[in-house]
């Protein structure tokens, strides 16, 4: 189990975890409960839960695909959803292959050295002119995400023996919709 190999910041006040499996099966549940969660929050805003799902989704469907499996059919890792300050977090923690780290880092990398506008037309060039990746998606998870939330990506990556890395992805969400402008 990823809790067992790495330290959580507890400092976040939890307000959803899952560890284990990643299947498609979970989302929509889990999405009706982030719904329920989200509109407890004081100050909420219908966009905070639009971006907080759109991402919580996209991190979750990011294990599904590209985690290292590490049973026979399904990949694992952990996800949260938090409160620390004024901001929802998002973080998320898989099994990946090391080799696929710098590629990974790169990707990351440079969608934090994008602007708004450079996000919005490199997210329209991507899926206009049809540039798919190995995978069959367009590449836009992380952009879209960047985009939406209107904050960097964080992550950090845990090396582990057989070539394998834990790797942690993090986005935040402002709950004070002022605070996106």
């Amino acid at each position: 189990m990823i809790s067992t190999q790495i330290h959580i910041d507890l400092i976040k006040n939890i307000l959803f975890l899952h560890e284990g499996d990643f299947t498609d099966i979970y989302v929509e549940s889990y999405v009706e409960e982030l719904e329920t969660i989200l509109d407890k929050i004081p100050n909420g805003t219908t966009n905070l839960k639009k971006k907080s799902i759109f991402s919580f989704v996209e991190l979750f469907q990011n294990v599904i695909r590209h985690g290292k499996k590490q049973n026979p059919e399904k990949p694992q890792g952990l996800i949260l959803l938090g409160i620390q300050e004024n901001f929802v977090y998002i973080e998320c923690y898989n099994y990946i292959e090391s080799e696929n780290i710098p590629k990974l880092l790169s990707s990351i990398e440079s969608v934090n050295q994008m602007s708004q506008e450079q996000l919005k037309e490199e997210c329209m060039d991507r899926l206009f002119n049809k540039k798919f990746t190995d995978k069959g998606g367009a590449g836009v998870g992380f952009i879209d995400m960047a985009r939406r939330t209107r904050h960097k990506i964080t992550y950090e990556t845990f090396a582990l023996p057989n070539e394998q890395t834990i790797f942690k992805i993090a986005v935040k969400c402002n709950i004070n919709r002022n605070q996106d402008i």
